[in-house]
């Protein structure tokens, strides 16, 4: 597999993940609740660019 397709990968998995974190917000402590969209979205990005 090509680096490419991983990274497509990783970031198809990762969005699906930053949106069902909309729907299921109630997992995550309150502490960091407002920041989870954006934590993913970070963590997508690093691991895609970097």
């Amino acid at each position: 597999m090509t680096r490419r397709v991983v990274y497509f990968i990783i970031t198809v998995a990762v969005m699906l993940i930053g949106l069902l974190s909309r729907r299921f917000i109630f997992i995550f402590p309150k502490s960091i609740t407002p920041f989870v969209g954006d934590m993913f979205w970070a963590m997508m990005v690093d691991k895609c660019y970097t």
